[in-house]
This record gives C-alpha cells, sequence and structure tokens, in this order.
C-alpha cells in the first residue's frame, strides 16, 4: 500500500516536472495543432521513462521493461523529429513576393501622418502622390468612367502607376484586393479569371495557360493580347552557395528530375532541393514553357491547413536552405538580393539584367501584356489601350524597372 502511494506521488510530481520543463516551451512556441501533438507526446513519452527508473527502485520493474524501453525509443524519435521541425522554422523563409501596399495610387506612404491607411479620407487620399510609383505628366487622361483593370501581383506597380497617371482621383483603389477596387489585383489566376467572366475590362498578366486559354474557350469569349513590355524569368540559389550558372538544358533536366544533385551540374556534393510555384501563377506557367512538354518532378510541399480537408499538401513556399533553388521574376528577386540572402544564377553563361532582357540574348525571356476581350467594345478600352503604346506609357513601364518593348 506505500509503494503504491509512493508511486503515485512520484509519478504526479514527475509528470509535472515534465509538464514545467516542456509543456510551458509547447505553450510559448507551439504554431499549430500538429506541432503539439508532437510535443505532447514527447511529453507523456519522457514521463514514461522517468517512472522506468522509479519502478526499478521498487522493485517492481521486471513486467514494465520492453515496453517502457520500446516507449523511450518512441520518444527518441519524436525527440529527433522535433529537433528538425525546430531547426526548419528557423531556416529563412525567401519572400517572393511584394508588398503591394507601398504600390497604391494616390497614397503618400512618405507622409508620417498616414498610419492607417485604411482609415484614410478619400477627400485627404485625393491630393497626394506615392512616391513609390513611376510618375509622368500625361497629355491623356481619363474623365470618368475609364476600364475596370486586373492583374498580376509583379505587375502592379506598372498598371498602379498607369492608374495615377491617367485615371480620376476621386474613385476608389484601394484596397487593391477589394472586389469594388477600380484597380484590383488578384494575381494571374484571378485576374484570368475575372476578365473571361467579365469583371473587369482589362488585365495585366504573363502569357496565359493552356488552362487558361481553355477557360475563355468554355466561356466562349476571345482574349486579345496587346504586348507592352519584357521580364527576365530568373532562378537563385543560396548566397552562400557555389553554384554561379545552368545551362537551358541543366534547368529543364532539374525540374523533372533527372539532375538531383549540384555536383551534377558543377557545384559542390548536395541534393538539390527545386522549389515550384502554385499551378497557373504566371511564375510557374513560364516554367511550364520552358519544360516545353516535359513533366514536372513533384514540387516540394508543405503541410497546410485546409478549409474542409484537414491537413493538406500545399507547394512549399520558397525556403532559403543551402541546397535550394528557386525562381520568379527579376522584378521580385531585386530586393532579395539586395538582402545578400540569395544570388541570381547566370544561364547558358548570361547574367539577367535590363540589356540582356532588351537584346534577348538572356534565354529566359518572357513578354507581358495587357489583355481584354474581344467581345468588349467599350470605347475607354479602345483609348486605353491606345495610350499603352505611347512613348508616355512605354517610358513608365522603363521607370518602374521594366523592360518596354
Amino acid at each position: 500500500m506505500i509503494k503504491l502511494l509512493i508511486l503515485i506521488i512520484v509519478g504526479i510530481l514527475s509528470f509535472g516536472i515534465c509538464f514545467i520543463f516542456f509543456g510551458l516551451y509547447i505553450i510559448i512556441y507551439s504554431s499549430g495543432d500538429y506541432e503539439s501533438i508532437v510535443y505532447a507526446l514527447i511529453i507523456l513519452l519522457i514521463w514514461l521513462f522517468f517512472m522506468k527508473f522509479f519502478f526499478n527502485l521498487l522493485d517492481t520493474g521486471k513486467n514494465y521493461e520492453k515496453p517502457l524501453f520500446i516507449c523511450l525509443l518512441i520518444s527518441l524519435s519524436f525527440g529527433g523529429y522535433t529537433y528538425f521541425l525546430e531547426k526548419d522554422l528557423h531556416i529563412k523563409q525567401v519572400n517572393t513576393r511584394i508588398n503591394l501596399d507601398k504600390f497604391a495610387p494616390f497614397i503618400d506612404f512618405n507622409n508620417p501622418n498616414l498610419m492607417h491607411i485604411n482609415e484614410l479620407d478619400l477627400k485627404e487620399k485625393i491630393t497626394l502622390h506615392n512616391p513609390n510609383l513611376a510618375s509622368i505628366k500625361s497629355d491623356f487622361k481619363f474623365e470618368n468612367n475609364p476600364p475596370l483593370i486586373d492583374g498580376a501581383t509583379a505587375l502592379y506597380p506598372i498598371y498602379a502607376a498607369f492608374v495615377e497617371s491617367i485615371y480620376p482621383s476621386d474613385l476608389k483603389y484601394y484596397p487593391c484586393h477589394a472586389e469594388d477596387s477600380v484597380a484590383k489585383c488578384s494575381t494571374t489566376t484571378g485576374a484570368y479569371e475575372n476578365l473571361v467572366n467579365q469583371k473587369v475590362d482589362i488585365i495585366f498578366v504573363a502569357g496565359a495557360s493552356n488552362e487558361q486559354l481553355n477557360l475563355a474557350k468554355d466561356k466562349n469569349v476571345t482574349m486579345e493580347f496587346l504586348e507592352i513590355g519584357k521580364e527576365a524569368f530568373v532562378f537563385f540559389v543560396n548566397s552562400k552557395n557555389s553554384l554561379d550558372n545552368l545551362s537551358v538544358d541543366e534547368v529543364v533536366k532539374i525540374y523533372s528530375g533527372k539532375i538531383t544533385n549540384y555536383k551534377e551540374v558543377g557545384g559542390k556534393n548536395a541534393t538539390i532541393l527545386a522549389f515550384q510555384r502554385d499551378k497557373n501563377s504566371g511564375s510557374q506557367t513560364m516554367l511550364e514553357k520552358i519544360m516545353a512538354g516535359k513533366k514536372l518532378m513533384q514540387a516540394p510541399a508543405t503541410n497546410v491547413v485546409g478549409d474542409m480537408v484537414g491537413i493538406v499538401k500545399s507547394v512549399g513556399t520558397y525556403k532559403n536552405y543551402k541546397n535550394a533553388l528557386g525562381f520568379s521574376f527579376l522584378y521580385f528577386t531585386k530586393e532579395m538580393v539586395k538582402n545578400s540572402d540569395i544570388k541570381l544564377l547566370k544561364i547558358n553563361g548570361i547574367y539577367p539584367n535590363s540589356q540582356s532582357i532588351l537584346n534577348e540574348t538572356y534565354p529566359f525571356v518572357g513578354k507581358f501584356y495587357a489583355v481584354t476581350l474581344k467581345e468588349n467594345k467599350k470605347e475607354s478600352v479602345k483609348e486605353f489601350l491606345e495610350w499603352l503604346k505611347s512613348s508616355e506609357a512605354k517610358l513608365m513601364i522603363q521607370k518602374t524597372g521594366y523592360t518596354s518593348l
């Protein structure tokens, strides 16, 4: 009876010690239900490990040796996996997207009084210029009812600058993700969907994927593409990676899974972790065009919480591992390169810059477009498209940081 009482007391105390040392860590640092379960199991198994020694002291451990030894092995396995997860959390996630808020038209982000942009009064906003946008004095202006526009994230700084130069200043432009915004940004996928569903008049995007072309066909509409500029599609690695160059053929073989180690392309002996982007995004569509029909290997994936199906697999966001390989458009990567987190790779020995984009000596140069529907007969759409061919529009594209035609 005394041994049993001692067993219960020590069991409670040992579990309490485990909770104090490990439970508080969970409460403070755990980032989700999946991680919490892992940590909770570790607490339980460590407690059982403590109890094993106590059983031995009471000479009652013989019946518990094998099961508790198994528990100990499981605990060590979970501990190792948890260490891996914790270490992974500290690998820097390089952001391949830009903050669209700072490109909102008619908003001066250098004004210290504008701390809460969503609360900004419309009458105050219309007198302002956003210094983050390219600016010119245009001879062309819409007086009212301009086209509703949408587009890719990477191109928002361009068409936001168009808006500030030629659109009336008293319309609703912010936030750009709002359904009723005159100039919204729904990403490449959303912009094409909005266009074929006739929710917007003009979209600014990279070329359409086969799925997007088929969507227009299903909706019985015809898309028309006006080329307005060029952009480099670039590949990058961790700045500490010794690799500096890939050939076009090597890129294709890496993303088809035929090349899996950096030593095969002149780098050090390390497995290539080649990230991808979401299907139908502008950059993923560009990669598919480079592959020229060759099947892409399975992309690195992460566990994310779905709305209805629990934990699902999603294309992993680029994380700057020492062996990581990523891609994007040049505009996205400029800020990342400044932070020295990544370095751009030469392709066929050619570095991506304005000159190699203009003369297309850099192998991966993609065009971007103003896309409309043939069925849209609005006069304002026709006027906008004509202005996009002007020297004013080309200058704004160049000032933004892209290459005009």
